[in-house]
């Protein structure tokens, strides 16, 4: 087994790879450790422990400033908090955001928050925002072309051809697709279609690092909010 932190993460041997990031967390006090931290709490599903370890890092400054927002959002929704969760990812459209997907990424899971929570204003916000940051014609990968999907400028029917081809990367952009596209046959009332990429989007363990996974991981078990009987 390795002792590289990250390399337990990717292998998904949460338990070590937890006992390696509290170590190097303690030894160091790097942020980034405890972001890592909380990720792989997320995974072990120890959502309290994964939301504080969240909250701290955004507490000592600059630390993936819109990811951890959008992560503690997604905590709270997993447990049921929609209102925490929509409140977090409004605070995430302020923050710091050192990747272009984060630009599109929370106004998409206000989208997504409306449509289950049957908010429209919300829809409409999320939807404002997105055209926005939307450039047709010079974003033609994922996730450029996310906000025309969401906008209806775009097909999302075969939303994989617009994802890397590079394995690692390709898989959680993968996930991202599948679940947003969910959300957009959600929005249209086709919940079988919904449910399905839903599942595709779950499915893809790859992607463990990625908000969609894990809501796309909840609308697919059996909790109440889930899309299936």
């Amino acid at each position: 087994m390795s002792s590289n932190p990250w390399a337990l993460l990717e292998a998904r041997e949460w338990e070590a790879a937890l006992a390696a990031y509290t170590a190097s967390w303690n030894n160091t006090g790097n942020r980034e450790d405890l972001f890592n931290r909380a990720l792989v709490l997320l995974n072990m599903r120890r959502w309290p422990e994964a939301m504080s370890d969240f909250e701290q890092c955004l507490s000592l400054g600059r630390s993936r400033g819109a990811n951890a927002y959008e992560l503690v959002g997604a905590i709270h929704w997993l447990m049921g908090r929609q209102k925490e969760a929509v409140a977090w990812w409004q605070s995430s459209l302020k923050a710091d955001r050192p990747r272009w997907n984060q630009i599109a990424r929370s106004p998409a899971l206000l989208v997504y928050a409306g449509v289950k929570l049957g908010y429209e204003w919300l829809v409409m916000d999320g939807l404002k925002r997105l055209k926005g940051v939307w450039k047709p014609g010079h974003n033609p990968r994922w996730p450029g072309i996310l906000p025309g999907m969401y906008l209806g400028e775009v097909s999302a029917d075969r939303p994989e051809v617009y994802v890397s081809n590079l394995p690692v990367i390709g898989e959680r952009e993968l996930c991202q697709a599948y679940f947003y596209t969910g959300v957009i046959a959600l929005r249209n009332g086709d919940t079988a279609l919904a449910a399905m990429r839903f599942r595709r989007a779950a499915a893809l363990e790859g992607a463990v690092l990625e908000v969609e996974y894990h809501l796309a991981g909840a609308e697919v078990s059996d909790r109440p909010s889930s899309l299936l009987p």
